[in-house]
């Protein structure tokens, strides 16, 4: 069977929910070796600064993918931005980080700041194109395996 072609225009996001976590996490241990539990996942849904988020398809369903991002007065932090595998490279990324931007316009956002796997040169470049700069590198920040973690910024227009 051929694969989807996907249309970005036809993906809705919307929050998470609860019965959301099992595709959220099977999505998650396709991309990342070592993933969070699904209880780490809802402790979100509890945050009062969390923003959680899926990417899904309105006539299956299906999500495909997911971002949770903070905001602490003026400043985001982007947590998680993920697409599944299959869905990749298809402008899901790019919708998803222009919400992302957008959000951050309309709660007069002054910062975003992200952070990356160092090895991760695909997720570097795509942050890059949406302005994002390389503001600092933690040591030995991420586990399984040890690697450094870039701390990315873009500084808003407010």
């Amino acid at each position: 069977m051929p694969k989807q072609v996907l249309n970005a225009a036809k993906i809705k996001i919307r929050e998470a929910r609860n019965k959301d976590l099992d595709s959220i996490i099977g999505i998650e241990k396709q991309i990342a070796p070592s993933t969070m539990r699904k209880s780490q996942y809802a402790a979100e849904f509890l945050n009062p600064f969390s923003h959680f988020h899926v990417a899904c398809i309105p006539e299956t369903g299906e999500i495909i993918g997911y971002f949770i991002f903070w905001i602490i007065e003026d400043i985001m932090e982007i947590h998680q931005i993920t697409v599944s595998t299959e869905h990749q490279r298809k402008g899901i990324g790019s919708l998803l980080m222009q919400f992302l931007l957008d959000q951050a316009k309309q709660n007069k956002i002054s910062d975003i700041f992200l952070e990356v796997r160092q090895s991760n040169t695909a997720a570097i470049q795509f942050y890059q194109r949406f302005g994002l700069k390389k503001k600092s590198v933690r040591k030995d920040y991420y586990q399984n395996p040890v690697e450094n973690g870039l701390v990315f910024r873009k500084k808003m227009i407010v």
